[in-house]
């Protein structure tokens, strides 16, 4: 019986050091979960919060781009509409002939204001008679 006790107590001992060795494998690797775990929590929350500002400004994108778009769209119905450098040099000739007209008009005037004060000074010469 002395064999077996001391059979008995060196499986008790070789079970105590598996025991031992499965309680240090199990903690290491419950830290090393516990620390995986904290470091996909942030990795996780930074993900999330990086989405976040990326579709905040992504929205905000939009909105400033959709107004330029729009008045990019006004300002080629404006071109479009505008008159070209040939109208130009129409309108150009035209106001040059209404200035002519003018100026010949204006010179008909003043011989007629001419016209007018001569005889407006001969009434006065008559009547003064």
């Amino acid at each position: 019986m002395a064999g077996m006790n001391g059979d008995l107590a060196e499986l008790k001992f070789w079970f105590d050091v598996a025991g031992n060795i499965a309680w240090v494998v199990v903690t290491a690797y419950l830290a090393y979960e516990r620390r995986h775990r904290v470091t996909t929590d942030k990795i996780v929350a930074m993900d999330s919060k990086m989405t976040r500002r990326l579709e905040d400004w992504e929205r905000e994108h939009e909105a400033r781009c959709s107004n330029h778009h729009q008045r990019t769209a006004t300002l080629e119905v404006t071109v479009r509409n505008a008159p070209t450098h040939r109208d130009l040099g129409e309108i150009h000739e035209k106001i040059n002939a209404v200035h002519g007209l003018v100026k010949e008009f204006s010179g008909q005037l003043s011989g007629l204001n001419r016209n007018v004060s001569l005889i407006h000074e001969y009434l006065l010469k008559e009547k003064g008679q």
